[in-house]
C-alpha cells in the first residue's frame, strides 16, 4: 500500500496489493494456489487514462495493468519414463524438474551423460541468504550471476571477505585493500556468469545457468 505521485500535477494517487496462499495435501497430492489482486490508481490529469501504468526499471521499463487479479495454481507433470525429456531440458538450459523417480538403468545412463546431479542426503542444500553468498563458492557451489561493472562489486568483494561495511572505502583507498578485493574476485571468477541487462540475470535463473544472481531491485527472485 502506498501513493503514486504525479510530478506534473503534484496530485497523489494510491496503490495497493494483496495475496492469499493455499498449501494443502490430499493423500499423495500436494495442492498449492496463490491468488493476488493489485490496484494502481494514479490521479492523472483529465484525458489521460489510468488503465495501465508504466514502471521504470533502468533500461527495461514495462507496463502493468492498472487493476488486475492473478491466480497461480500448480499443475501435475506426467513423466513417461526414459531420458528424452530430461536430456531436452538440460541441453536447452531450461531445467524444470528438480527430482525425478527413474528406473535404475535410466539413472545410470543419466549419470554417465552428465544429465543428473548427485544429492547427498546428509547435506541438505544451503540457500543463499545475503549478497555475501555470491562469493561463498565452498558452501554454495554452482555458478552465480554478477553485473558486469566495477560499481559496487569492489565493495561487495571486500565485505564478503570480512571487511565491515563502514570500512570498505577506507580499505579501497590502500594498495593492500585493492589487492584483497581482487583476490576475492579472482577466487570466484571461475564460478561467475556476468550480465549487463537486468533481463539477462532473470533469464539465467530461469534457464538454470546460475543458481543465484544479483539483479536490479524489481528482478529479485
Amino acid at each position: 500500500m502506498g501513493e503514486l505521485f504525479d510530478r506534473d500535477t503534484e496530485a497523489r494517487g494510491e496503490r495497493w496489493a494483496t495475496a492469499d496462499h493455499l498449501d494443502t495435501r490430499c493423500g499423495r497430492w500436494n495442492l498449492q494456489l496463490q491468488l493476488g489482486r493489485h490496484v494502481f490508481d494514479p490521479d492523472n490529469p483529465v484525458g489521460i487514462a489510468g488503465d495501465t501504468v508504466r514502471l521504470g526499471g533502468f533500461a527495461t521499463p514495462y507496463d502493468v495493468a492498472g487493476e488486475g487479479c492473478s491466480a497461480s495454481p500448480t499443475s501435475p507433470t506426467t513423466y513417461r519414463g526414459g531420458l528424452d525429456e530430461i536430456r531436452s531440458q538440460v541441453r536447452a538450459w531450461n531445467v524444470k524438474w528438480h527430482v525425478v523417480d527413474l528406473e535404475l538403468a535410466d539413472a545410470v545412463r543419466g549419470c554417465e551423460e552428465g544429465l543428473l546431479v548427485e544429492i547427498d542426503p546428509s547435506m541438505p542444500p544451503a540457500a543463499p541468504r545475503s549478497l555475501d553468498d555470491c562469493f561463498n563458492v565452498r558452501e554454495l557451489p554452482g555458478r552465480g550471476g554478477i553485473r558486469r561493472t566495477p560499481k559496487a562489486n569492489l565493495e561487495r568483494a571486500l565485505m564478503a571477505d570480512g571487511v565491515p561495511p563502514g570500512k570498505g572505502y577506507q580499505a579501497l583507498s590502500t594498495e593492500a585493500g585493492l589487492d584483497r578485493t581482487f583476490r576475492a574476485l579472482t577466487r570466484i571468477k571461475p564460478h561467475v556468469r556476468w550480465w549487463s541487462l537486468g533481463e539477462e540475470a532473470v533469464r539465467m535463473l530461469e534457464t538454470g545457468r546460475v543458481t543465484m544472481t544479483t539483479t536490479y531491485k524489481r528482478a529479485h527472485l
